[in-house]
């Protein structure tokens, strides 16, 4: 997936992040980020946050943050990944935060009309 990243995102940023939000034992949400700066800049600057590990995806390196780890400004690329019971999704999107909600795009849903009660239901 990350290599997937890479190529769609390209390998010239100066910073690459994977954000890890373990919802359950079976689901997660994965952030993963491309940008001149970290997500998490300026909460990684006044509390001393760090990335927990890396890895490399393409000769990229990724930093890897797994918990709480702002100044926002429009990534090169970002995308949610959401794991649930080893299904993944990902989405495109240019509006969230690690380690709050994520919001997914909504499914259309019609509400079923509700009729009111009959003499017979008495």
């Amino acid at each position: 997936m990350l290599d997937s990243f890479v190529q769609v995102a390209g390998s010239n940023h100066p910073v690459y992040e994977v954000f890890v939000v373990k919802l359950s034992p079976h689901e997660s949400n994965l952030i993963l980020h491309s940008g001149n700066r970290s997500l998490t800049a300026e909460e990684n600057d006044d509390k001393d946050q760090f990335p927990a590990n890396k890895t490399q995806a393409k000769g990229v390196t990724f930093y890897v943050y797994s918990g709480r780890s702002v100044s926002w400004e429009p990534p090169y690329a970002m995308w949610v990944v959401t794991d649930s019971m080893g299904i993944y999704k990902v989405v495109s999107q240019d509006n969230v935060y690690p380690f709050i909600g994520i919001p997914m795009p909504m499914i259309n849903f019609k509400a079923p009309k509700i009729l009111p009660p009959t003499n017979n239901d008495e």
